[in-house]
């Protein structure tokens, strides 16, 4: 029942096998998350005191940044919470720890130390969600879509500039039903079946998922920027227009 968390100034994310410990959760005031499988506690001296030594005691611990800032706000019971938040705010990407340093492997022939594969996991996990804590738009070309009753499955697509590297860059995404029918009520089936279309550019407001079991990435559809596909159908009519002039083939 291993426990993991990661915080800024505003809340604690609690993540791995949360579901046997929901109610403790909920005792600090927790909320679950479902679009990202985890739990966020609002941020506190107290909490994040109590979180840390929960999770230590279930074989779990911090997914955070790492400073001796955040340290001297664990151990200390004299650090003001106000003074514990400036310090979080301060701290960048530039200071993130990997959590396996602490636990990393010396191989039996050296001295060298590793990193075990559910630790690397873990620590691309935390960064990921580091970055993108929250729903971000996405422009990529649609490709490989295909229907379901449970939602709309594609990838977005970039193609490469470079010869020899492969065609394009893709990631997975995904419209489950219920997000969909909120498309359809916003903006029409007609347009949205325009636009969700294999080769068509769109701009989609996504949350991001890793999935540590099968190391991969994918993107939750919650929105579609209509107004970004038009204005490129419009600008490729008007280029198609005037090279049809150019040629005398109108």
């Amino acid at each position: 029942m291993t426990l993991f968390y990661r915080h800024n100034s505003n809340y604690i994310t609690l993540m791995g096998q949360t579901y046997p410990h929901r109610l403790w959760i909920k005792e600090l005031g927790g909320t679950f998350q479902g679009a990202r499988k985890v739990w966020r506690v609002p941020f506190s001296e107290k909490n994040l005191l109590t979180v840390n030594e929960y999770c230590t005691k279930h074989g779990g611990g911090s997914l955070s940044l790492e400073s001796n800032l955040e340290k001297d706000c664990i151990s200390s019971s004299v650090v003001k919470t106000e003074d514990c938040k400036d310090k979080f705010l301060a701290t960048t990407l530039s200071h993130y720890k990997n959590p396996s340093q602490e636990e990393s492997v010396k191989t039996p022939d050296s001295n060298r130390q590793v990193t075990r594969v559910s630790q690397l996991l873990s620590s691309i996990e935390s960064l990921l969600a580091q970055t993108y804590p929250s729903a971000f738009w996405v422009v990529g070309e649609v490709q490989g879509l295909g229907k379901r009753s449970h939602g709309i499955f594609c990838q977005l697509a970039e193609k490469k500039d470079m010869p020899g590297t492969g065609s394009s860059l893709t990631v997975n995404c995904v419209i489950w039903s219920n997000d969909l029918q909120t498309l359809v009520d916003r903006h029409g089936k007609d347009l949205l079946d325009q636009i969700i279309a294999d080769g068509v550019q769109i701009c989609a407001f996504c949350h991001v998922h890793f999935y540590k079991a099968r190391a991969s990435v994918s993107l939750t559809i919650k929105d579609i920027d209509p107004s970004y596909t038009k204005g490129l159908l419009a600008l490729e009519k008007e280029q198609t227009l005037k090279k049809i002039k150019e040629e005398g083939l109108e």
